[in-house]
């Protein structure tokens, strides 16, 4: 693996949702089409495991445990809604648990405590559920937990958090819910119109992680990001630049380092989220869900398939494999003037600039130390330098007074 990069890895998924990481080597993803795939070797090989569930997707994923657990789906359309399937051998064969027997489409998010106790949450006709036997019954539960709910997390048997949504006709409201008696009741501990972000589907928090007792982050639509120092009873809002991105993927490894899914690629955070640093992720993609085994391993699934770090994602961009022209960007993300720094001019004939379409938005004859971005509309793009037979790139955010 090249230093600095997420490398795919060699299995493309088939509309992946949800991955999870049993250990560094035997990682599951939750596929389209009724399967789940799972490597046993780091992502070397992958095999599938093709449940009844067909044209169902299993949106999510838990293991309590090494050997047990847990995924859910569903679809709208198909013969199979409200899906749970469980496996008792780290993922390599799922037994069906219910399908088709709860109200509503889809089952969202699952989250187990234990072996025998879960939960699982649904859309707005089957929110919240719990389970005490280990899949075999649900049971609603929730004293006043709200409906679509989005993402579940606990940390302890008894205090969890929801995420969750409504709608009225004339507002979308997000919320996070917390329970101290393990789903019994429940109350509001952050809520909030998001009435800046564009479009009812991205006023959501998608998803939410504590690293501890006391501090916890979640991610939601418009690079909305919160962060709670004190079990969860106050959240700080932040946006995680270019705040255009609409979060879905939250992993951290400690009270500082964590990683998002930001404009399309990944991003890292090394002071609790008051600054974050694009990281190379070859080839480009729009990152889903990330998460990390060790300080420096982890996976991330994309529209294209399984990602892989072993160095934490290095440094901020790094040049492409195999590549004799190294340089680096800063600022990044950037507003004004973009500075490019180490190239050497004498093998530099040409850059451009290519948005996330593919599309080529400026071009510079030999070698630049800056380039001026304003023109630029908001958004991710890539810097492409062509050389004396080699070409690197390096992805960069502008943001502030793009047009």
């Amino acid at each position: 693996m090249a230093a600095g990069q997420w490398q795919l890895s060699s299995y493309l998924t088939d509309d992946p949702n949800d991955l999870f990481a049993a250990n560094a080597d035997t990682v599951v993803i939750t596929d389209g089409n009724g399967r789940l795939v799972r490597t046993l070797d780091g992502g070397g090989t992958w095999s599938a495991f093709q449940t009844e569930f067909v044209n169902s997707w299993f949106l999510a994923v838990h293991f309590p445990t090494a050997a047990v657990g847990y995924a859910c789906g569903g679809t709208a359309f198909g013969e199979y809604k409200n899906c749970i399937a469980k496996t008792t051998d780290g993922g390599l064969t799922w037994d069906t648990l219910t399908s088709n027997a709860y109200p509503g489409y889809e089952f969202r998010d699952i989250h187990f405590v234990n072996e025998a106790t879960g939960f699982v949450a649904g859309d707005t006709y089957s929110g919240l559920m719990k389970t005490t036997d280990g899949g075999d019954s649900f049971l609603p539960v929730g004293g006043g937990v709200l409906p679509r709910i989005q993402a579940i997390e606990f940390i302890t048997d008894q205090i969890g958090f929801v995420t969750s949504w409504q709608y009225d006709g004339a507002a979308a409201v997000t919320t996070i819910q917390r329970t101290t008696d393990q789903g019994g009741s429940w109350e509001t501990v952050y809520s909030d119109e998001m009435a800046t972000i564009t479009g009812l589907d991205h006023r959501r928090i998608n998803a939410i992680q504590f690293v501890d007792a006391q501090n916890g982050f979640a991610v939601g639509g418009n690079g909305t990001f919160l962060r709670t120092t004190d079990g969860g009873f106050n959240w700080e809002s932040s946006v995680v630049p270019p705040g255009s991105s609409d979060l879905t993927a939250l992993w951290f490894t400690s009270a500082q380092v964590g990683y998002t899914n930001t404009a399309g690629t990944i991003s890292r955070t090394a002071d609790g989220g008051a600054s974050w640093a694009i990281q190379s992720v070859v080839p480009v993609s729009l990152a889903r869900k990330v998460m990390m085994l060790t300080e420096d391993l982890g996976y991330a699934i994309t529209d294209d398939g399984v990602y892989k770090t072993g160095n934490a994602g290095g440094a901020n961009a790094v040049g492409e494999q195999g590549s004799s022209l190294h340089f680096h960007l800063y600022p990044n993300p950037v507003s004004n003037r973009l500075f490019i720094r180490g190239l050497d001019r004498t093998t530099t004939d040409r850059m451009e600039v290519v948005n996330m379409m593919g599309e080529i938005m400026l071009v510079l004859e030999g070698n630049h130390d800056e380039i001026d971005v304003q023109a630029l509309p908001v958004g991710m793009y890539t810097l492409i330098v062509m050389g004396r037979n080699a070409l690197a790139k390096q992805v960069f955010i502008v943001t502030g007074n793009g047009k």
